[in-house]
């Protein structure tokens, strides 16, 4: 932020980006899959502006500003997935066509697999090398937006004060794997700050700063993540990480739900004085923070080393947490700091 004079000025802005101006490259194709799009799409609109001015003239000044991001970002996904036979409607396999067996048989899929099972979407590329590959359109949208205002008051030739406030919001949904697996991304941050100068004498000049700061992170799952008996390893929530080697997760992220919430208290006072060849400085600042979390990757893991293992619920390793286990964690603590210096 700055301060501003006895006139008015302002500006305005934008900046544009468009994937109808992008040229494509080696990889882009345009296939079913991807509704035949030349290349990913990708919009992105950056813009804002700012205008400040006298509200009592030699007195009173304020200055605002305003920003905003839209963007719109086609992302690219490519799993691997199982073959298209190993999906039946009685739960029982072919050995070669699903498992890629050398001898004829069957297995039977276990039943607590079924629903997992049923998760994983069949193949949609075509592959030379034999692996079963599977993509989807998905356009990821992402809005940042921040705003500021701060007003300067001259009370005298000797004492001046401004307070300023800031807020930024921004969201984002972002796709894991499959397109039912995402987490919506939302974030806060808010600063107030208010700030004195006052000159003593030409040799003494001291500056007091109090300032308030909040910050909230809050990852939720996509609303469409599976959840529910059939699908959880934590009783009470959504589908887990579940792990293949050779394929694709079919996941949504262990760590999320999270959320974070955060206050600082912030006072500062910083004195200079002039004496004789010294330049004495001298300043405190004190901090109080509260900090709120809540997380702590309640959902858990599935890992199966084949796909073999995974059918017949064969797990190599499953991990979760405890019905009761405490989740939140808050804590409250203080710095300060001081300092001395003479030049």
């Amino acid at each position: 932020s700055k301060s501003v004079a006895n006139s008015f000025h302002g500006d305005v802005f934008e900046y544009l980006r468009n994937s109808a101006m992008d040229a494509a490259n080696f990889f882009d194709k345009p296939v079913l899959a991807n509704g035949f799009r030349r290349l990913p799409e990708f919009r992105r609109n950056n813009f804002g502006a700012s205008i400040g001015g006298p509200i009592k003239k030699d007195k009173t000044f304020f200055y605002g500003v305003f920003e905003g991001v839209k963007e719109a970002k086609g992302i690219t996904t490519i799993d691997t997935v199982m073959p298209a036979a190993c999906h039946t409607t009685t739960g029982i396999v072919d050995n070669q066509a699903c498992l890629g067996a050398t001898s004829a048989g069957t297995t039977t899929v276990a039943p607590a697999i079924v629903p997992l099972l049923a998760l994983y979407p069949s193949p949609n590329l075509p592959s030379a090398t034999g692996v079963n590959n599977y993509t989807f359109p998905y356009t990821q949208p992402t809005d940042d937006y921040f705003g500021q205002m701060r007003v300067d008051q001259n009370f005298s030739s000797n004492d001046t004060v401004f307070a300023r406030y800031t807020i930024q919001n921004t969201t984002q949904a972002l796709v894991q794997s499959f397109p039912d697996d995402g987490t919506n991304d939302q974030t806060r941050s808010q600063f107030l700050t208010l700030s004195e100068n006052h000159i003593f004498s030409s040799a003494l000049l001291n500056t007091f700063r109090a300032s308030y700061s909040r910050s909230k992170m809050n990852y939720q799952d996509f609303a469409s993540t599976p959840t529910g008996p059939l699908y959880s390893i934590t009783p009470g929530w959504a589908l887990a990480n579940i792990t293949i080697t050779g394929y694709s997760p079919e996941a949504s992220l262990i760590t999320f739900p999270f959320l974070r919430k955060q206050n600082i208290f912030t006072y500062s006072d910083d004195m200079f004085r002039t004496q004789g060849k010294h330049s004495l400085k001298f300043g405190v600042l004190f901090n109080h923070y509260q900090d709120y979390l809540m997380g702590n990757a309640p959902k858990g893991t599935a890992s199966f080393t084949s796909l073999t293992n995974f059918l017949a619920a064969t797990a190599t390793s499953i991990n979760s947490v405890a019905a009761n286990a405490l989740l939140d964690r808050t804590f409250h603590y203080n710095t300060i700091g001081f300092y001395a210096q003479d030049d």
